[in-house]
């Protein structure tokens, strides 16, 4: 399982009203909408972006996909 660094980028969130729903927008990329509708709002954000206790960030794998020296070598140091 794969951990993952949370990176709050609530300040960073802009909006644009599209007819009646909410996008938002972290620098030029949109991150997912917000819908406000009679049963109060919901966000659907894309993946690797999360909502927590009112705030958004984006999450990081801690390991960043690169591999170790030696990884994956039988005869010791490679």
């Amino acid at each position: 399982m794969s951990e993952y660094h949370m990176l709050d980028i609530t300040k960073r969130v802009t909006a644009k009203l599209s007819d009646d729903l909410i996008e938002l927008y972290c620098g030029k990329d949109c991150i997912g909408l917000l819908v406000i509708n009679e049963e109060g709002k919901q966000y659907d954000l894309i993946e690797g972006f999360i909502l927590e206790e009112g705030r958004i960030y984006k999450l990081y794998d801690r390991n960043c996909g690169q591999q170790q020296y030696a990884e994956g070598c039988d005869l010791g140091w490679c």
